[in-house]
């Protein structure tokens, strides 16, 4: 556990206390999906974007635990793997991650939705907050028991940001705020 203080990313607070989290509530190897990924190799994009992938790829190494990384951009996929290579314990695929989630064919522990950019103009925005419910829906079937969903960019209690309408849809199907920091907001259902 001494080896997370280590880890500097943005997002710091956050990632510290998920994967202290998940270290203690999981006593066995577990499935990680990221919808988006790194796409900045600069410091910049370390403490701005996260880097999320550098830190699922820590616990799963740890772990003997697997990542499943999804986006629709191959540049985004290039830069992540020059940062964190894809290996046993990290897996990219350069697809929708809609149509990825309908098709994964594992359960899911931590589902971490993370793409299509909340920014520009409100119809942009819109789209953003359809595509992480839909996200979110494609990936129901596959969400264990016992599972967490963590969202990024979401920037107050009104869940403006990815959440907008995926953190209301979960919250009234069984799901629990754990957390909401560092514009991340973690829940869990039991």
């Amino acid at each position: 556990m001494d080896l997370i203080d280590k880890i500097e990313t943005g997002r710091n607070n956050s990632f510290k206390k998920v994967l202290q989290i998940l270290f203690e509530e999981y006593d066995r190897p577990i499935t990680i999906v990221e919808s988006g990924c790194i796409r900045t190799n600069s410091d910049t994009g370390k403490f701005g974007d996260g880097w999320s992938t550098y830190n699922w790829e820590y616990f799963a190494k740890k772990t003997n635990s697997n990542v499943y990384v999804v986006d629709i951009n191959e540049s985004h996929i290039i830069t992540s793997k020059e940062i964190v290579p894809e290996s046993i314990y990290v897996t990219y695929k350069l697809q929708d991650s809609v149509e990825y989630l309908k098709t994964f064919e594992h359960d899911i522990d931590l589902l971490f939705l993370d793409s299509y950019d909340y920014c520009g103009d409100e119809e942009n925005i819109k789209k953003c907050h359809n595509h992480s419910l839909n996200e979110l829906k494609a990936a129901w079937n596959k969400l264990k028991p016992k599972c967490y969903v963590l969202f990024d960019d979401v920037f107050n209690s009104e869940w403006d940001g990815k959440g907008k309408l995926s953190i209301p849809y979960l919250l009234e199907n069984g799901f629990e705020i754990v957390y909401h920091i560092d514009c991340q907001v973690l829940l869990k259902r039991n």
